[in-house]
C-alpha cells in the first residue's frame, strides 16, 4: 500500500504477488478495492497492481470534476512507467476498460497484453442504426445519475447499480457504498469514445469479455464485435452467468480466463 505522484496527482496503489505484472484498471465510481476478489486468483503467477483513479477514494482529488478520460489514460501510462513494469498486462472494466483501450492506442509499448470487459465506449454505437437507441439510453441514464449525485449521491449510486448490475447493491458493504457516493460527486459527463483507427495500430494480444447476464439496454452485444473487428490479435469471450461485474460475482471463472490468456501471451 503506497502512493505515488504522477501528472501532479498522488495516486494510491497496491502491489500483490510476484511475476509478470498485471495492472487492474477499475470502473467508474468504485476504486481499486473492487478487484479484491480477483486479486488472489492472479497472484500465484503475477504481480498484481491495483490503484485508485485520481479523484477516487484514497487518491488525490484535484479541483474541478472528471469530464475527460484523457487524464486517466495519462495517469495510467505514468504509473506503469514510474513503477518500471512496462510492458504490463492491462485489464480494464467498464470506464476502466475504455481507459485501457485508449492506453493501448496511445502508448502500445506499455501494454504487453490487453483484456477489457464491457468498456464504456458507447459513442461507437451512434452510427449503428440498430444500436443507437442503446447509446441514447446510456447517455440519458448517466445524465440522470449525475444530476441525482449532486443532491443525493447515495441514491444515485443505488440507481446506477440497480440498472447496470441488478441485485448487487444489497451485497455491497455500507462503507463501500458511501465511498462510491463520495466518488460520484467528482464526476462530470465523461467522454464515451475510443479512436478505432488508433486502436487498430495496437498489435498485441487482446481478450474482450462480456457477460451473458448483463442488461441488454447498454448495447455491449453490439459494441464488443465492433472492437473485435478493430484490432488484429483479438478474441471475444462471453462469461456464462456473469454480468457487468465478473471480478465481483465470478472471480474464479474470470481469474482462470485471465490466467490462461496471460500464459498464452508469454509462452
Amino acid at each position: 500500500m503506497a502512493t505515488i505522484k504522477v501528472n501532479g496527482v498522488e495516486l494510491y496503489y497496491e502491489r500483490h504477488g510476484t511475476g509478470d505484472p498485471v495492472v487492474l484498471v477499475h470502473g467508474g465510481f468504485v476504486d481499486g478495492d473492487s478487484w479484491a476478489f480477483l486479486v488472489p486468483e492472479l497472484t500465484d503467477h503475477h504481480e498484481v497492481i491495483v490503484y485508485d483513479h485520481r479523484g477516487h477514494s484514497r487518491s488525490e482529488r484535484p479541483p474541478g470534476e472528471l469530464s475527460s478520460l484523457d487524464e486517466l489514460v495519462d495517469d495510467l501510462a505514468a504509473l506503469i512507467e514510474a513503477l518500471d513494469i512496462a510492458p504490463a498486462h492491462v485489464v480494464g472494466l467498464s470506464m476502466g476498460g475504455t481507459v485501457a483501450l485508449r492506453l493501448a492506442a496511445k502508448a502500445p509499448d506499455l501494454v504487453r497484453a490487453l483484456s477489457v470487459h464491457e468498456p464504456g465506449a458507447f459513442a461507437l454505437l451512434v452510427d449503428v442504426p440498430e444500436a443507437k437507441t442503446h447509446h441514447d439510453y446510456v447517455v440519458e441514464t448517466l445524465e440522470e445519475i449525475l444530476r441525482t449525485a449532486r443532491t443525493d449521491p447515495l441514491k444515485a449510486m443505488r440507481g446506477f447499480t440497480d440498472r447496470i448490475l441488478p441485485g448487487a447493491w444489497d451485497l455491497i458493504p455500507e462503507e463501500m457504498r458511501a465511498q462510491m457516493a463520495d466518488n460520484a460527486t467528482y464526476y462530470g459527463m465523461p467522454d464515451l469514445d475510443v479512436d478505432l483507427d488508433a486502436l487498430g495500430r495496437y498489435t498485441g494480444p487482446v481478450l474482450l469479455t462480456m457477460g451473458d447476464a448483463t442488461p441488454s439496454d447498454f448495447g455491449w452485444a453490439h459494441m464488443m464485435p465492433i472492437l473485435e473487428r478493430s484490432m488484429k490479435d483479438t478474441r471475444l469471450v462471453t462469461i456464462a452467468g456473469a454480468g457487468h461485474g465478473p471480478a465481483f460475482t465470478h472471480a474464479a471463472e474470470y481469474g482462470a480466463l485471465l490466467r490462461t490468456f496471460f500464459a498464452e501471451t508469454t509462452s
